[in-house]
């Protein structure tokens, strides 16, 4: 029962922005990407954060075992909700299709509470390339020499992980990831890269 259906306590819709969180001394911004009768999914509005996926580059690092995971659900799960916020924040196991029939990348039956989106879900939520730009909410995370990589010019947008290993050269030590424009980049960035930004994605109960 999702797309068109609604929360049945708040009536969210697909669209909606709702306030959850703080981040930097402001109030967190979420958009409704999808609905169901218990839950809506949330995608923050803004890049929240700068972190690499994983450390190296020489081995294969799925969403399961990546530093990036561990991150969201632990030390930006704590500091970002409240203690309240957090219990209606659902633990959910991702469902994702691994397009290369490579390593789980999925959480190996773990649960999540905060992730990146896939690639399918990429593909899902948004109509075009324009919808998924996402403005530079963590500037001030950013080290001074990756500034030049984390902000484009010309778009003033920055680019952002998801969950999905690269689905496009069959390479190690990449994940996939959306670009300045919002084009999906299939082919991955470096998981060590310290200029890719993180747009939280969550599933909170209503």
């Amino acid at each position: 029962m999702t797309g068109q259906a609604c929360c049945i306590l708040h009536n969210y819709k697909k669209g909606d922005i709702i306030k959850l969180g703080g981040c930097a001394g402001l109030s967190v911004e979420w958009t409704v990407l999808d609905t169901e009768a218990t839950r809506v999914l949330l995608l923050a509005n803004d890049i929240l954060d700068v972190k690499p996926y994983g450390s190296s580059i020489l081995i294969e690092t799925t969403w399961a075992e990546s530093s990036l995971r561990k991150y969201l659900n632990d030390v930006f799960f704590k500091e970002v909700f409240s203690k309240q916020e957090r219990e209606k924040i659902d633990s959910v196991k991702l469902d994702n299709e691994n397009r290369g029939n490579r390593l789980d990348i999925d959480g190996a039956g773990e649960s999540d509470r905060v992730f990146c989106l896939s690639v399918e879900e990429a593909e899902k939520y948004f109509q075009n390339d324009s919808e998924r730009k996402a403005t530079e909410y963590a500037k001030s995370k950013v080290e001074e020499d990756d500034l030049k990589y984390f902000i484009d010019k010309e778009t003033e947008t920055a680019r952002w992980w998801l969950r999905s290993q690269e689905t496009f050269r069959g390479s190690i030590g990449r994940a996939a990831a959306i670009g300045y424009a919002g084009w999906i980049a299939y082919e991955g960035l470096s998981v060590n890269s310290s200029s890719v930004g993180v747009r939280p994605a969550l599933w909170i109960k209503c």
